[in-house]
């Protein structure tokens, strides 16, 4: 029920499961939700901290348990705004971006390789080869805020864990830092928040074998460019490597 609406303002399935879960049935504590909507109880923790963050759902404590209960639906008009802001920021941030791009490409003989994936299906093919197939042992995730971050998908990430991939994700701010760093250790992770006067960072962007991906890696909002550009690759793993400490 209204888990279709729910994903086209911008949540996740998950999300979406869990919020229509507790607005069908009220408030509920992570087991309960897990058997009504057959999403594993960790992941409903995950998914439910981030609805929390959007304002769509509430959390109390009763007879020393976490429960959880839908706010106001009229809170999806938030939702809604902010998705239009993003859109707003991502054509700004391309429209800065690719001028400087294209003098990039026209200046040398030795072309990077560059591609537009966008949608559900340009998701599926880049986050999987990013998260499952790539070949680097380290992968860098660079956002401007780590409180908007949304992370893959937890087969994507659970397939990274696989490959026993190491992770660096830094932010230029995000107040949530302390709640990503208590689950570094067990994600394989190193998170950072680094000051935009050290590296400014004004779009998502992931580093992975010898591309860089750069734009909006949001489900709902995927819209990328893939760039095959080993030099480059090299110089920022340097400079993160170098600040990320």
């Amino acid at each position: 029920m209204f888990t279709k609406e729910l994903t086209d303002l911008g949540l996740n399935k998950g999300e979406a499961e869990v919020y229509a879960s507790l607005l069908q049935f009220g408030e509920a504590s992570a087991s309960e939700i897990a058997k009504k909507t057959n999403i594993g109880r960790t992941n409903v923790y995950e998914y439910a901290n981030s609805l929390l963050k959007r304002g769509l759902v509430g959390q109390f404590e009763k007879s020393n348990k976490i429960f959880f209960r839908a706010e106001d639906p009229r809170m999806l008009r938030d939702l809604l705004d902010q998705r239009k802001r993003e859109i707003r920021e991502l054509e700004t941030t391309i429209g800065d971006v690719l001028p400087k791009m294209d003098s990039y490409y026209n200046r040398n003989s030795n072309r990077p390789q560059m591609n537009f994936f966008h949608g559900s299906a340009g998701y599926r093919e880049i986050m999987t080869r990013v998260y499952a197939e790539s070949a680097s042992n380290e992968l860098v995730i660079m956002v401007p805020d780590l409180d908007l971050y949304e992370p893959a998908e937890p087969k994507l990430r659970n397939a990274l864990l696989r490959r026993q991939a190491f992770t660096t994700l830094i932010a230029n701010r995000g107040e949530s830092i302390a709640e990503f760093n208590k689950r570094d250790q067990r994600e394989m992770r190193k998170t950072a928040i680094v000051h935009k006067s050290k590296l400014l960072i004004t779009a998502d962007t992931i580093l992975f074998d010898d591309m860089v991906l750069y734009g909006s890696t949001g489900k709902k909002s995927f819209a990328v460019n893939v760039i095959r550009t080993p030099e480059l690759v090299k110089l920022l793993r340097t400079a993160v490597s170098s600040i990320a400490v």
